[in-house]
């Protein structure tokens, strides 16, 4: 797969690095599990969750899927019995000392962390004891994150304490191709807008609009209320900005608006572009309409043109067997905030 470059020139898009991070946590499957076990070039029948999975109170289905995957394997990969060349077989240092906390420490105390608020006082505390050491590491990132800093325009579209944007807009104002909707991530209970600050420059560089959008992040709000805080953001900024959202589609290198998100915020970051996608359908095939209806709506009117999810858990219930493997399941907000079971899921 390629891309054309301005010079005529052709750059790969699919390098060994982009397919290392393609198929790293939490996109591998979990530890001791069958499909893990396969990637692994081991034999099926050697599986040390293939014993355990026999046993389950659904075996059956546990077995079909057992069978195709093994099918699937022998047939394209493990005939020749070659490793995944990037899946540790085990799990790593930091691994091993969650699991062993996990084991350790009761469940209830896992969940007192989690639901008053102290994971998030704990993460965004480290994040910010750590911030200055940028100076040392990289002098040239601190400058650019004070410069940044001095051309930020705060914006309050709620209540909340979280419920703020930090809009950043490139020098040539009048030039600008498009907006950056970034949506920040903290696995649903952490993370704040200025810990991404750096990434908004090489959009700014390239005149695009950046606006990083901050959300009450869990206790304070589940994944629904985090996607009605980014519904709301969307709506403010385009009350505020309606000549972003209207950007001429002729202008060289127009990219309209483009939401964002990395890690849990790629995930919430889609919800949101899913559930503004569904309700436009609604509205064509229904042709019910919140104007018509009398109905006045806080839903987004934000039309988005591109989705881009940085590192992101798309499948919440693929991703809880990833962090059960790491024994953080119950300290993690990923269970709570998005709904405690694999049916919410």
């Amino acid at each position: 797969m390629t891309t054309n470059m301005q010079n005529g020139e052709r750059e790969s898009l699919v390098t060994r690095q982009s397919i290392a991070l393609s198929l790293a946590p939490p996109r591998a499957p979990p530890f001791d599990s069958v499909h893990r076990n396969l990637l692994l070039g081991q034999d099926h029948s050697e599986s040390a969750g293939l014993s355990h999975e026999t046993h389950h109170h659904d075996g059956h289905h546990h077995h079909n899927i057992r069978e195709r995957l093994t099918q699937i394997y022998q047939r394209y990969h493990l005939s020749a019995k070659v490793p995944h060349p990037h899946l540790p077989a085990g799990p790593e240092i930091g691994d091993q000392v969650t699991r062993a906390l996990g084991v350790i420490l009761p469940v209830p105390w896992h969940n007192r962390f989690r639901d008053s608020g102290s994971f998030r006082s704990t993460v965004d505390g480290l994040v910010s004891m750590s911030a200055p050491t940028i100076g040392l590491t990289s002098p040239s990132a601190a400058v650019n994150f004070i410069s940044l800093s001095q051309r930020i325009k705060r914006i309050r579209y709620g209540s909340h304490k979280m419920h703020v944007i930090d809009m950043l807009f490139p020098d040539d104002r009048d030039g600008t191709r498009g907006l950056i909707f970034f949506v920040h991530g903290g696995a649903w209970g952490s993370g704040l807008p200025w810990m991404y600050r750096l990434a908004a420059l090489p959009f700014l560089e390239m005149n695009v609009a950046v606006a990083i959008v901050g959300y009450r992040t869990y206790p304070d709000a589940d994944v629904c209320g985090q996607v009605d805080d980014l519904e709301k953001a969307a709506n403010e900024l385009k009350r505020r900005y309606p000549e972003l959202f209207d950007l001429p589609k002729d202008r060289p290198g127009h990219i309209g608006t483009c939401v964002m998100g990395h890690s849990s915020g790629a995930h919430i970051g889609l919800l949101m572009v899913v559930d503004h996608a569904r309700r436009k359908i609604e509205t064509a095939t229904i042709g019910l309409s919140n104007k018509n209806s009398g109905q006045q709506s806080t839903k987004m009117n934000m039309d988005i043109d591109v989705f881009v999810g940085l590192s992101g858990p798309y499948d919440i219930s693929h991703h809880f067997d990833y962090e059960a493997a790491r024994g953080v399941e119950e300290l993690s907000p990923m269970k709570a905030a998005n709904g405690y079971s694999r049916e919410k899921f």
